[in-house]
């Protein structure tokens, strides 16, 4: 079990958001070429790529994870503790994510443009209640 940090703020997730944090997080880490080794620890420092390798951790620390153990529905729930600098990161990239994915469905007419801007909501969304619980608001 990781020790809980002072200024740790513990947030309750589904696995479709576990899933598209940490699919997010990866895909900032390779915009960057951050490092992402299996030994970065979060304590060393919030980066990209640190928190990367940890929220891939949190995927693969569920039970039977490769059996789609967090389904896309997100019915598992798994409480996740970060410092607010990690949360901050990670609310920083989902919104980017949703630009990006906001961008690409507006200069991209495909039968794909509603399914990426559920995306880019839900992106959205997500970084909002990071923020509300990183702010006790």
């Amino acid at each position: 079990m990781p020790t809980r940090q002072p200024d740790a703020v513990s947030i309750t997730l589904a696995g479709d958001e576990i899933f598209l944090i940490t699919d997010v997080l990866q895909q900032a880490a390779a915009e960057c070429s951050a490092d992402t080794t299996p030994d970065a620890q979060l304590d060393d420092g919030v980066t990209l790529g640190r928190l990367a390798v940890h929220w891939v951790g949190i995927v693969e620390r569920q039970p039977d994870h490769e059996a789609a153990s967090l389904d896309v529905g997100g019915t598992n729930l798994v409480t996740v503790p970060q410092s607010r600098e990690a949360w901050y990161q990670v609310r920083a990239a989902l919104s980017d994510h949703a630009a990006q994915v906001s961008r690409s469905a507006e200069l991209d007419e495909l039968t794909k443009h509603e399914a990426l801007r559920e995306q880019a909501h839900s992106a959205l969304l997500l970084a909002d209640r990071i923020a509300e619980a990183t702010h006790g608001w």
